[in-house]
């Protein structure tokens, strides 16, 4: 049976109280038990609940893993991954241009002393190697596609050399999907994900999941995820198993609308760069053919402008939304340099290369024509 039938399938008629078709929501915040002596697979919704094991049971079929947990954000599911297997002092390597909030949150924890964290371009494979064999890391972060540069990073090769030191492998696999990247099936250890874009698609609901590939490791995030209280709501995880049923047509929409997008603005004047690895003549097109199964549907562009230019844009452009999220069936438009990243110092958004002209685009639903139109005519404005 394909992945994409054992998800449809998945909690489909399978309770036996009413034999609805869809499965139930469970708002129960306990569960009662049947005598003094015998344990209940739930007791506490911190601790357990259909709805999420019924959401962790889609999501390592889709990835290819044992198990794992949803949690309340996908900043929650960085933080319990963290928890669960590092102590103080160990050294976490990660990119110096992933998601801002991701660099937010290590480089508080690193500089409130509880971990030792080395930023660097891991499109780089040899410099990270050599960053690796000479810090000896107790995790390798990885996030590739990385936001918003679209830039990529070889997992199978980064993994092997981690691991070889010991070093556990996470992969964000937020922006492809397990649709278009299977980072476990590449060397990873355990992939997360932010649940609120992609995998739930519909802008409503917010949440984060963590999935391993070994029992071992799966066990010991649902331990610390009960422990430091981090798990998603019920209603959240019926949202997001909702959201999957349409995942893999809502994925190729958006990505049709990528290219659609990326073909119309590639050779306008206005427009220095677009960073999308579907370009033949990105740098890391043939890493994406080899370790993707397909092109993904985030894009980027450097706008040959100045502020100005960027506040002329979003204020000419109809279709897109001014916003930070991404992956939902409305056409997203963010600025970096104020938005996702305006938390990271200076220093740190130029050393990443976030630039005040930096276009972040996530396209939508919408007619992919109606979209690329939109775009070339606020390009015009300029």
């Amino acid at each position: 049976m394909k992945k994409t039938t054992k998800l449809i399938k998945t909690g489909i008629n399978k309770n036996k109280d009413f034999s609805s078709i869809l499965p139930p929501l469970y708002l129960s915040s306990n569960y009662g038990f049947q005598d003094a002596k015998t344990p209940n697979t739930y007791d506490y919704s911190r601790s357990g609940n259909p709805n999420r094991a019924l959401l962790v049971e889609a999501l390592s079929v889709l990835e290819g893993g044992v198990g794992g947990e949803i949690t309340s954000t996908g900043m929650s599911a960085i933080t319990l991954v963290l928890m669960t297997f590092l102590k103080q002092g160990d050294t976490i390597i990660i990119s110096d241009n992933c998601y801002g909030g991701t660099l937010r949150l290590f480089f508080s924890l690193r500089d409130k002393g509880l971990f030792n964290v080395i930023a660097l371009n891991q499109c780089d494979t040899e410099a990270t190697k050599k960053a690796i064999f000479k810090y000896k890391p107790q995790m390798l972060w990885i996030e590739t596609p990385s936001n918003p540069l679209i830039e990529l990073t070889d997992i199978s090769e980064l993994s092997y050399c981690a691991k070889s030191l010991g070093a556990l492998v996470v992969a964000d696999n937020t922006f492809l999907t397990p649709m278009l990247q299977q980072p476990l099936a590449l060397g990873a250890d355990i992939v997360m994900h932010s649940l609120t874009k992609y995998l739930n698609g519909h802008g409503d609901s917010v949440s984060g999941a963590v999935i391993a590939k070994t029992q071992k490791h799966a066990e010991l995030i649902k331990f610390w995820c009960n422990n430091i209280g981090t798990p998603a709501a019920p209603f959240d995880c019926y949202m997001v198993l909702r959201g999957l049923r349409s995942f893999e047509l809502r994925m190729n929409k958006h990505r049709e609308n990528a290219q659609k997008i990326f073909s119309a603005i590639k050779d306008h004047p206005k427009i220095k760069k677009v960073h999308w690895e579907g370009d033949v003549n990105h740098p890391h097109h043939q890493l994406a053919k080899r370790q993707q199964k397909g092109f993904g549907a985030m894009l980027s562009f450097d706008l040959d402008g100045t502020e100005d230019d960027i506040a002329k844009l979003v204020g000419n452009i109809k279709l897109f939304e001014l916003a930070e999220s991404l992956g939902g069936v409305e056409s997203i438009i963010t600025i970096p340099y104020t938005m996702t990243h305006v938390t990271i110092s200076e220093e740190d958004r130029k050393k990443a290369g976030i630039t005040k002209t930096l276009v972040r685009i996530s396209p939508g639903l919408e007619d992919g024509d109606d979209l690329a139109d939109d775009l070339i005519q606020a390009l015009n404005y300029l």
